[in-house]
């Protein structure tokens, strides 16, 4: 099993690299991520320099067909997206990653 980065792993990283209080840190984590969240739902772009840019796109809708009836097309409805774009920070650090090493982990 992969391990995870989960929210509570960021909160206590926060806590020990600033010296907050975890619920602080919570806090502050959650407000981040309700902005984002609300910017993206407000049709915003959000930059975050040297990490990504999240933006939403909207896929429109197209007929798919289901492999199990495939005389019967399925109309799949325009639905948003988000996209993800890594900063060139996070390229560099991509590109210099060791594919091998990273196939082990996953």
């Amino acid at each position: 099993m992969r391990p995870n980065l989960t929210k509570r792993d960021l909160v206590l990283r926060m806590c020990k690299s600033t010296g907050i209080d975890p619920k602080e840190a919570r806090k502050a984590l959650e407000t981040v991520l309700t902005s984002i969240q609300l910017a993206l739902i407000n049709g915003k772009y959000v930059e975050l320099r040297n990490f990504g840019t999240l933006e939403v796109c909207v896929h429109k809708s197209r007929i798919g067909r289901n492999p199990q009836h495939p005389n019967k097309p399925i109309i799949i409805p325009d639905h948003a997206v988000i996209k993800f774009r890594p900063g060139q920070s996070l390229k560099k650090q991509l590109k210099n990653l060791n594919v091998k090493d990273l196939q082990r982990l996953l």
